[in-house]
């Protein structure tokens, strides 16, 4: 019995796309936590790196760098606590937050 093995050289670059990006809860108490949670993909045709950023009112709060193969995606989380009273804008990568 034969078998083949092709290998092939990935020649593209990879494309990234961020999204959708949720929030856990929409209100939390003092002191509480919710989760940030996003989808990041790699529709290209190469592996690559590629950094989250969770911004809060525009300001960074987080980051964390993901590795993906080609065709590929991973869901990122980050845990945020509830440390200032208010109504915030929740981001990543340009992405605004929507509640589930």
């Amino acid at each position: 019995m034969a078998a083949t093995l092709t290998v092939w050289e990935a020649t593209g670059e990879p494309i990234f796309r961020v999204g959708p990006l949720s929030v856990s809860r929409s209100t939390v108490e003092f002191g509480d936590s919710a989760v940030v949670s996003v989808f990041v993909e790699n529709n290209g045709d190469a592996a690559g790196t590629y950094p989250v950023v969770l911004k809060v009112n525009g300001s960074l709060l987080k980051s964390r760098e993901v590795n993906l193969a080609p065709h590929s995606g991973e869901a990122v989380e980050f845990t945020i606590a509830g440390s200032k009273a208010g109504v915030h804008a929740i981001e990543v990568n340009g992405e605004p937050a929507h509640s589930r």
